[in-house]
């Protein structure tokens, strides 16, 4: 074999080479709904996820989608075992761009009188998921009884059972799910104790690179020209139940 034969076939190995390849960018979301679903079709849906291939496809950056606890996602992207994530908001965490607002809620089992934020103190016990950073009074307030669960959909069956009087979180999570599995009468009175934020994030190892700029675009095109609205109401209505 001469000389410039083994030269093409070396090169042509180091082409198809995986390690030289452009690797796939990692991008956690949480793995309940209404942000991870399955489809009719069987495939990944869910209002996370499509914002996740929406932006892959008009940012060019590969991006491999990993559906996850909300904890672990949290713990993942500040570690640097996820390059990117979407979620609520976390101190010290790169934020790239808005993906949606959201009120923040306790919601009380029914007979328990929730009015005004001091009610909260007369309530035994109330209930939040695992990895919430939600930056409210009721997070601070020692004068609570916080319990922790592994997710909504496990403070949901607590709270329908009686096994907690409260949950305090995101509506868009609770109500969503109390929807899908029609037991929206067992959530009564509730109040709103905030406001957050569902953003991209980057990781400390990421968000310097240069997909980081590409996808902080896509997102920003994405709410300007509506499509981020689209894709939130082919999931929820604006109470954020299930549409």
């Amino acid at each position: 074999m001469r000389i410039e034969e083994i030269s093409a076939i070396i090169i042509l190995l180091a082409l198809f080479d995986p390690e030289n390849r452009a690797k796939a960018e990692t991008i956690g979301i949480q793995d309940s709904a209404p942000y991870f679903v399955e489809g009719k079709d069987g495939k990944a849906a869910g209002f996370f996820n499509d914002v996740a291939l929406e932006i892959s496809k008009r940012s060019g950056v590969n991006l491999s989608i990993r559906s996850e606890p909300l904890a672990r996602v949290s713990a993942e992207i500040q570690n640097g075992n996820l390059d990117f994530a979407i979620r609520s908001e976390i101190p010290g965490v790169t934020e790239l761009g808005l993906v949606t607002d959201f009120p923040i809620i306790v919601v009380a089992r029914p007979g328990i009188s929730l009015k005004v934020y001091e009610d909260l103190y007369k309530i035994a016990s109330i209930t939040y998921s695992r990895g919430t950073f939600h930056n409210t009074k009721v997070q601070h307030d020692p004068k609570l009884k916080l319990t922790e669960s592994v997710d909504a959909a496990t403070a949901l069956r607590m709270l329908t059972a009686g096994h907690t009087d409260a949950y305090y979180g995101a509506a868009c999570s609770f109500v969503y799910l109390a929807g899908i599995n029609g037991v929206k009468a067992a959530l009564g009175d509730t109040i709103t104790v905030g406001q957050g934020s569902f953003v991209l994030l980057a990781s400390p190892r990421s968000s310097s690179l240069p997909a980081s700029g590409r996808l902080k675009a896509a997102l920003a095109s994405m709410r300007d020209d509506g499509t981020i609205k689209s894709i939130f109401s082919k999931y929820m209505n604006s109470d954020w139940s299930p549409n």
